[in-house]
């Protein structure tokens, strides 16, 4: 019953990280309120997710040194504020507020309440140790399915932009605030931290290892921000005019991308991780492929949706145990910290896939790009099983 009790505590932590994935339904509220363009609409969601991934090392280095609990505890004090202090943009008027506060603030809070999900659970888990932290963070993946749609028909029409945000900021704290009761303070199998997270971080830089790791988790990851950033836009311009279909989009990418997750936890457990991302990873970087190559078709965004869905549940949920196999499961939270700066890179994609649509004016640069970067992913996943092999048989 405790374990279910971590698993539980594991989703309402992610859950609670996960809203900020609904920021796009703010976008044309927020250009028509204050007549913005679309970079000064979607730069907090930018800024939430660079300072997320960044974050992700000092918070799990805190984890490893001071407990699962109290960094949990700390995150949650700070998403309640960001979307608190975000809420005052009407009286403020300036496109930087929000960066500032939901994206700044509210990106260390996330990186606070996520970082200790998948340590606290390999810690105390010794079966089914994949299944367990895929379900766990579930609610990142799921929090727009079922936040966005709330958003769209009842809380903007009802209490406007800073009302929403002010139902959202209590939301995300209750809920953050209840799952760090549920994590454990610290490792089951350390009565205190032995290991420094400064000499962990020095150790896994003179590894390479983990730059495999770090490349392989970049370059995966930028096929699914493209999608979440492009997808609705190429809908709209490409293939129809009515926002249902974009909406539709972006709800089975998210929904694929919630649910698939115990599904990769659960898989893995039966074939290994490293088959199911290189799968994953190839799938992904044919049918982007085949999206920037082939004419427009609804029927082809509905799978590349689903297929781009399932990738991005498969690394997100089985690459802190992909981590752990690689470089070991004490301090955790500082190792997959760092590889999780990884995360940043595709966050920076989805500024660069519109960067290109504007040189190119042109969706086709952009996805061919993420499905090359999707490719050499696979690449060096090859690579990384290679080199381990050849150290396990003493020849390296």
């Amino acid at each position: 019953m405790k374990k279910f009790g971590i698993i539980l505590g594991g989703f309402l932590l992610s859950f609670s990280g996960g809203a900020a994935y609904s920021w796009g339904v703010f976008t044309v509220p927020l250009m028509e309120l204050f007549e913005w363009n679309k970079f000064e609409a979607n730069i907090s969601f930018t800024v939430f997710m660079m300072v997320f991934a960044v974050c992700m090392l000092p918070a799990g280095m805190a984890a490893d040194r001071f407990g699962y609990r109290f960094v949990s505890r700390i995150g949650s004090f700070l998403l309640l504020p960001a979307y608190l202090l975000a809420s005052l943009v009407g009286a403020v008027g300036h496109s930087w507020w929000l960066p500032l506060t939901h994206g700044l603030i509210g990106g260390i809070g996330c990186a606070c309440v996520y970082s200790v999900i998948a340590p606290a659970i390999r810690s105390h888990f010794k079966k089914n140790t994949s299944l367990a932290v895929s379900a766990a963070v579930m609610g990142f993946g799921l929090a727009s399915v079922f936040i966005a749609p709330i958003k769209v028909k009842f809380l903007i029409p009802g209490l406007g932009i800073s009302g929403t945000l002010v139902v959202m900021g209590i939301m995300v704290f209750i809920g953050s605030f209840t799952g760090s009761f549920l994590m454990p303070d610290k490792n089951i199998n350390e009565n205190k931290i032995i290991i420094i997270p400064a000499k962990v971080v020095k150790d896994a830089l003179s590894n390479y290892k983990f730059y495999l790791l770090w490349f392989i988790f970049a370059s995966f990851v930028v096929g699914g921000f493209l999608s979440i950033g492009l997808f609705p836009s190429y809908a709209r311009l490409n293939i129809t005019s009515e926002p249902e279909f974009s909406a539709f989009v972006v709800l089975l990418f998210s929904g694929v991308n919630g649910f698939g997750r115990p599904l990769a936890g659960y898989l893995s457990e039966k074939i290994g991780y490293s088959k199911i991302i290189v799968t994953s990873g190839f799938v992904q970087f044919i049918f982007l492929l085949m999206l920037g190559l082939l004419p427009p078709s609804g029927n082809l965004l509905i799978m590349v949706s689903v297929v781009t869905g399932w990738s991005f549940a498969v690394i997100l949920g089985l690459y802190p145990s992909f981590t752990s196999s690689i470089l070991g499961n004490e301090n955790l939270g500082t190792k997959y910290g760092m590889v999780f700066t990884g995360f940043g890179l595709g966050a920076m994609a989805l500024l660069g896939g519109s960067f290109l649509y504007d040189l190119s004016g042109s969706f086709s640069t952009a996805f061919i790009s993420a499905a090359l970067a999707s490719f050499v992913s696979v690449i060096l996943i090859f690579l990384l099983m290679y080199l381990r092999k050849r150290q396990s048989r003493g020849e390296a």
